[in-house]
């Protein structure tokens, strides 16, 4: 008790503060120059235009940033865009593929969306914890949450769980786990495509063999036969006796190509069964004929007996009678000329029992005869000519045989095509016309044929097919006729298309909009926290290593942190649900405050 009385009161002045209110106010620039006194000088609250150009500067890095990153995806846009739809092989670079600028530009693009993102995370821990409302207190563990999710995507998802969607950095935490998808995105944006590719040109295809002016060459003295007849003739026997018939090659290095129709000068010819016509007459009582009205015939001296083989007169050729040319509807048939007409060549029939019959048939008589009349004349061919495959395929799809003749009837004159339809494929102006010494050449050519041994021979022997034989000698002599012929000059018109497999870059523009959201979405979120650090009035510090080292830490927290340093997350365990806020000088932050047990 005398203990007690022996103190003596003192009384402070009222100016003093309170301990725990000096302990908060110290010295704080004597306090930032003894324990960081190279620590810049913006953090001073005398260093207010320093600190501005600084966080001008902080805000310029970022914008920069997220410009890199609207550059890398115009690059890209633009890279694809210009070879989109381009040959394969029109890309320039041997060593750089267009896939692996691609990706480098697309890695670029997301290392650059990551580092702005993580740059804004780690701002935003700081906008966490500032405040101007001394009120405003958040947990400890908030502020390691948010520096993990500005590493990584591990911390990014960590973030999301704890805030689920109701703090603005969870926009950064979406980007930067969204990010880690760029590259395989990346490889979706380009593929190859193999498309039918048509290549028309003067040299894409060959030119395909045809004839407009067919002229007579070689002597014209009476006792020669001039080239053109000749290799007609040549023809005529090559289809007489070869089995098949093959066409003018033509050029096709793709093995797939296509040619407009064909108009040439060529050979037609047809064949008419007039067995009906056939007349049956005995010249006695053994003897009889068969004969056609105006035409060929044949006699037999025992009529009433069989046929044997190499023994009796069983097949004669002769003239015709005109009944082909007669046979179409009118006399001015597109397919069949005129009997008179000048482009005709000859025209013949043959009556009796077909070589193959009497061959395998018994006992064959003259009551089993047949008769056929056929004619060979110049026509205009409109000819569908591709190559499928390596495969060609030449047919003709339309004939023409209207001739104009000078100076008829003598022939005297050239025989020119008229009144040629649109659909044979011919050009404005163009005329197709034969020579009119040829005309006679192949008249005079065409009267002797019939009397020849073996054309008799090759006649009967196809009695049976007749009209297989006619399509050789016809398709024979048209390639006579389209080889030796004068070549017409080369005609745009007539330019063969060459199809070929192309492999072409296309680009699937669809999967570039995902990565364009996420630019946009990174410069959004960039102006939510620039708006946010200037509002609140902190410095956009970001992810600075060495700043904690010049903050103050409540005593009491700094001393539960040193207990969990030898524990794995010990630390967080121990201060995090401590509740905190950035104590604030002049809008510099100086260091966490602790809630106090007191405070609201």
């Amino acid at each position: 008790m005398s203990r007690a009385n022996s103190y003596q009161p003192v009384s402070l002045p009222q100016s003093a503060p309170e301990p725990s209110q000096r302990s908060n106010k110290v010295n704080i620039q004597g306090y930032y120059k003894q324990s960081c006194p190279k620590y810049p000088t913006s953090f001073l609250p005398d260093a207010d235009a320093q600190a501005a150009d600084q966080a001008d500067t902080q805000r310029v890095r970022l914008l920069a940033d997220d410009s890199l990153e609207a550059s890398n995806l115009a690059a890209q846009v633009g890279v694809l865009a210009r070879y989109d739809g381009k040959p394969q092989d029109s890309w320039p670079s041997q060593t750089l593929t267009l896939n692996a600028l691609v990706a480098t530009l697309s890695t670029i693009c997301h290392t650059s969306l990551t580092c702005t993102v993580g740059s804004l995370l780690a701002q935003a821990k700081w906008n966490r914890f500032s405040s101007r409302r001394e009120t405003d207190y958040f947990p400890l563990k908030d502020y390691a949450l948010l520096d993990e999710a500005s590493r990584g995507s591990w911390g990014s998802a960590r973030l999301l769980y704890r805030f689920k969607g109701s703090h603005v950095a969870c926009v950064g935490a979406a980007l930067s786990i969204l990010s880690q998808v760029f590259g395989l995105l990346s490889q979706q944006l380009v593929t190859l495509r193999t498309y039918q590719v048509e290549l028309r040109s003067a040299t894409a295809t060959g030119q395909v063999a045809r004839t407009m002016w067919l002229e007579y060459e070689g002597p014209v003295a009476e006792y020669f036969v001039g080239c053109t007849v000749q290799a007609s003739e040549i023809a005529i026997c090559i289809g007489m006796i070869a089995p098949s018939i093959d066409i003018p090659q033509v050029q096709c290095p793709t093995g797939n190509c296509t040619w407009p129709i064909i108009p040439t000068i060529g050979i037609c010819g047809t064949c008419l069964n007039v067995t009906d016509d056939v007349r049956f007459s005995r010249v006695n009582e053994s003897a009889c004929v068969l004969e056609i009205p105006n035409g060929m015939k044949l006699e037999r001296d025992e009529c009433d007996l069989p046929y044997y083989f190499n023994t009796d007169d069983y097949f004669t050729v002769g003239p015709g009678s005109g009944r082909v040319f007669s046979s179409s509807s009118s006399s001015s048939s597109s397919n069949i000329p005129r009997r008179n007409a000048s482009n005709v060549i000859t025209e013949f029939g043959g009556i009796g029992v077909p070589m193959g019959r009497l061959i395998t048939e018994l006992n064959m008589t003259i009551n089993d005869s047949i008769a056929a009349e056929c004619a060979l004349w110049y026509c205009l061919q409109a000819r569908e000519i591709r190559v499928e495959m390596g495969e060609l395929r030449d047919r003709i799809k339309e004939t023409w045989s209207e001739v104009l003749v000078h100076y008829e009837p003598d022939f005297s004159g050239n025989a020119t095509f008229t009144n040629i339809p649109p659909s044979m494929g011919t050009a404005t102006g163009d005329q197709y016309t034969m020579d009119r010494e040829l005309l006679y050449g192949m008249r005079e050519f065409g009267g002797v044929l019939i009397s020849k041994g073996d054309f008799t021979y090759s006649f009967f022997s196809s009695f049976d097919d007749i009209h297989g034989w006619m399509d050789r000698i016809t398709s024979s002599m048209t390639n006579a006729v389209r080889i030796n012929g004068t070549d017409p000059p080369t005609d745009a018109r007539y330019w063969g298309t060459a199809i070929t497999s192309q492999v072409v870059i296309v680009v699937r523009w669809e999967w570039i909009v995902y990565p364009a959201v996420m630019v946009v979405a990174s410069m959004v979120y960039l102006v939510i926290e620039i708006v946010r650090t200037a509002k609140i009035g902190v410095r956009p510090w970001k992810d600075d290593p060495l700043l904690p080292v010049c903050m103050e830490v409540d005593e009491i927290i700094r001393q539960q942190a040193g207990k969990g340093l030898d524990e794995p997350d010990g630390i967080e365990k121990r201060v995090g649900e401590y509740e905190v806020r950035l104590r604030r000088d002049d809008g510099f932050s100086m260091g966490f405050i602790r809630r106090s047990s007191c405070s609201g």
